[in-house]
C-alpha cells in the first residue's frame, strides 16, 4: 500500500496519498509513513498538518534529520522564515 500512496503522490494526487498513509498509520505507527504523509501535506500546501506529523516524528525520533529538513520547509511555505531557520 505504501507504494500505491507513493505513486499517487508522484502523480500530484496528494489527498488520496494522505488517505492511504493515514490508513497505514492507523494499523501501525511507522516513521517512514508519517514522514511521507508530512511531505504530501507540504506538497498539497497544507503545512500546518505537515507540522503536526513532523513534530510527532521528532518527538519519537529526535535524531531524524529529514524531519527537521521538512519542518523547515513547512515553515518556509508558511513564510515563517525565522522558525524555518531554527528547524534547519
Amino acid at each position: 500500500m505504501i507504494a500505491k500512496a507513493d505513486c499517487l503522490r508522484s502523480l500530484n494526487q496528494f489527498p488520496e496519498a494522505v488517505k492511504i498513509y493515514t490508513g497505514l498509520l492507523e494499523i501501525e505507527w511507522d516513521a517512514e509513513v508519517i514522514l511521507k504523509r508530512a511531505i504530501a501535506h507540504i506538497e498539497n500546501n497544507c503545512p500546518n498538518e505537515a507540522l503536526l506529523d513532523l513534530n510527532r516524528l521528532i518527538q519519537r525520533t529526535p535524531n531524524n534529520s529529514e524531519a527537521y529538513l521538512f519542518k523547515g520547509l513547512a515553515f518556509s511555505k508558511m513564510k515563517n522564515f525565522n522558525e524555518a531557520i531554527l528547524a534547519y
